[in-house]
């Protein structure tokens, strides 16, 4: 505090001033640095809230709506199943059951215990596998590939080769005999009916052909597909086929009438004749699976040209498996007891895409 006179006489008003010392001018300092700093920061979150501002002033609420098959497949479904339709259900659990050597797996079998096995290559290879999943080769051969198996009533296995192969049976030794020849390109399944006959269903020529137990066999269906692809019997006994390349499913009988002179050679010697239950929108049916109750599964592959449309009834079809799985291409489905499905693919056994029938009209699934 200092103090004194004026130049009136007044005693001068005394007057705080800070003290002096070495710290003053570093407190001044920091004040400014301090609210210059405060300033900046300011300034650069006022821009901040500006710059994120602007989507929000140019976007505004959109809504939309999907509701077809179409639609839906364009996204990728996690957990969910579409069907045709456009209606959207959970998904069946994808469960993998064993892995096996070979490059591709053709085909899946029971044996009439229960046992799976499954046919593949290349080269042509037949697995069984235990209850753990793990493989024994019990066929082989220098075939490029074994695409088709059935068992016999007493649990002989039975194998069919490609292309350019054969049927051979297999007996419980391992022991592989060749049990019949049908000379064509490719033999693509097998299937015993509840009389002990072997259908053999083959390509590119259409033909089901019918051998006996003791191997001879006989033409039983001509039909104007390249290929009878797949095989199954439905409660009744009836054969039902899948073809391709119209994707038609076909139930084929022993024929009532005549043929006439305008039926092809093959036509003539056939002794069935098919009937067209559905022809659906895929070009290839590689797969058939007949519930005891008569629903039949299918799966199907491969688009057809642009303006070839089934002419069959308006139907609905239901793919049972995750969208995530149909880019894989299915071949082999079978029914095991307790309605579970066992689909093969190129190196693991997984659930593929399953297609249901009713066996009594209705909408299919």
């Amino acid at each position: 505090m200092t103090g004194g006179q004026t130049n009136n006489g007044h005693p001068e008003q005394p007057v705080l001033s800070a003290p002096k010392g070495p710290h003053s001018a570093h407190r001044n300092h920091s004040s400014v640095k301090f609210q210059g700093s405060i300033a900046r920061t300011f300034s650069f979150s006022l821009l901040l809230c500006f710059l994120t501002s602007l989507p929000l002033l140019a976007e505004h609420t959109r809504r939309w709506r999907q509701s077809t098959y179409e639609e839906f497949l364009k996204g990728t479904a996690h957990g969910v199943a579409v069907r045709s339709d456009g209606r959207l259900e959970l998904a069946p659990k994808v469960t993998l059951l064993a892995d096996a050597d070979a490059s591709y797996l053709w085909s899946v079998r029971l044996d009439p215990k229960g046992t799976l096995y499954a046919a593949g290559g290349s080269p042509a290879k037949v697995f069984r596998f235990d209850s753990n999943g793990k493989p024994t080769i019990v066929f082989d051969s220098t075939d490029l590939s074994a695409q088709a198996m059935a068992f016999d009533p007493k649990g002989a296995l039975y194998v069919g080769t490609s292309p350019d192969g054969k049927v051979y049976r297999v007996s419980a030794s391992g022991e592989k005999s060749v049990f019949f020849e049908p000379k064509t390109k490719y033999i693509w399944d097998l299937a015993f009916s509840p009389d002990g006959t072997l259908y053999v269903a083959t390509g590119d020529k259409g033909q089901v052909f019918a051998v006996a137990p003791d191997g001879k066999g006989e033409l039983f269906y001509s039909s104007d597909e390249a290929h009878i692809r797949v095989l199954a019997f439905d409660a009744k006994g009836n054969l039902i086929a899948g073809t391709e390349p119209s994707g038609r499913i076909l139930r084929i009988s022993r024929s009532s009438s005549k043929t006439s002179a305008k039926d092809s050679k093959d036509a003539a010697a056939a002794k069935a004749e098919g009937f067209v239950l559905y022809e659906t929108s895929k070009r290839e049916v590689t797969s058939l699976a007949v519930a005891s109750d008569g629903t039949i599964y299918l799966s199907a592959i491969g688009e057809k040209p642009s303006g070839s449309r089934p002419n069959s009834p308006a139907a609905t079809f239901r793919p049972l498996s995750p969208s995530s799985l149909q880019q894989h291409l299915p071949h082999q489905c079978r029914w095991r007891p307790g309605r579970a499905l066992v689909f093969a693919r190129r190196v693991s056994l997984r659930p593929w895409t399953r297609f249901r029938w009713p066996p009594a009209g209705g909408d299919r699934q």
